[in-house]
């Protein structure tokens, strides 16, 4: 379960941008978020090998542009996972 709580703007510190990418297949993707089943939505450019490889056998995953996919892996599926924090503004 997910704890939202809403704030004032005066109420906040600090802005900060959240990015996590992991590999997949080789690739390094983004990671644009997971569920509970173990389920992780990810984007990311990829090989042309591997986009004609998705194209062909996965109905999870959606080529977009000319070689970015994006869709549903399982975590199982990620390695070198790296989430990294950016402040933003003052």
């Amino acid at each position: 379960m997910a704890f939202h709580r809403s704030v004032a703007a005066s109420e906040v510190d600090l802005y900060v941008r959240i990015s996590t990418t992991a590999t997949w297949r080789g690739n390094v993707i983004s990671v644009m978020g997971f569920d509970h089943a173990g389920d992780v939505f990810i984007w990311g450019k990829v090989s042309r090998e591997l986009a004609q490889e998705i194209g062909r056998e996965n109905d999870r995953l959606d080529i977009i542009g000319r070689w970015q996919v994006s869709g549903i892996v399982g975590w199982a599926e990620l390695s070198d996972v790296n989430e990294e924090i950016t402040a933003i503004g003052s």
